[in-house]
Parts: structure tokens; sequence; C-alpha cells
């Protein structure tokens, strides 16, 4: 898991993150079935992480609109088999992310959740 351990105290600091902060989901017109961009904008700062596929294939980085990594992939021939990404829909996803015991995962998420602040933003 990518998010594990974090206290309660945290989980909060990630509530009033996401509630002081405007958050804009798009559905991006795209046949590829794992797509996410997410961009965080501050007055001084910002960054931006593209993900195609895979969870694990970052495509494209930005930090203060200067490219960190640009790695293009073949979106006709990814390296992995069809089947495997075809039970992949947002809907299924966003179901299981719900059912995630946190508790079991607070410590993981903190430390990215204080990584990604501290280097990206």
């Amino acid at each position: 898991m990518v998010i594990s351990n974090i206290t309660k105290k945290q989980m909060e600091e990630v509530k009033t993150f996401l509630a002081q902060k405007e958050v804009k989901v798009i559905h991006e017109d795209t046949d590829i079935k794992l797509y996410a961009q997410i961009t965080l904008e501050s007055k001084t700062k910002s960054a931006c992480v593209e993900i195609k596929h895979m969870h694990t294939n970052i495509t494209h980085i930005e930090k203060n609109h200067k490219v960190v990594l640009d790695r293009p992939c073949n979106d006709v021939d990814f390296n992995s088999p069809a089947k495997d990404r075809e039970i992949l829909d947002i809907k299924t996803i966003y179901e299981l992310a719900k059912t995630i015991d946190l508790s079991k995962n607070r410590r993981t998420f903190y430390k990215s959740y204080r990584f990604k602040l501290k280097n990206c933003l």
C-alpha cells in the first residue's frame, strides 16, 4: 500500500487541507483505462504528475512549470497485457478505495504526504 500507519491527527490534517483547497475532478477523454493527472498550485509553487496504465507508471512530472521527467509510453501497445487492465474502471477503483482500512496505512500515507509537501510544493 502507498498509505499506511497514518494517525488520526494526520488524517484530520489531510481533511483540513482538502477542505481549504479547491479540488477539481475533470474526466479526461481517453481510451487509457487508468489515467490520472494531478496538478497542485500555490501562490508561488506548482507541481504536476501524470500516471498512465499502471499506478507505478509515472510518465510526466513538472515542478514549478519545469519538466523534471518526461517519459512517453506507447498508449496503443503498452507493456502489460490488455486482459490485466480489463477490470480497471474508476467506479471499481473508487469502491475499493472506500473499503481500505486507513488505520493500517497511516504511517506510510503520512510519510508520503509530508515528502510530497516538502519536495513538490
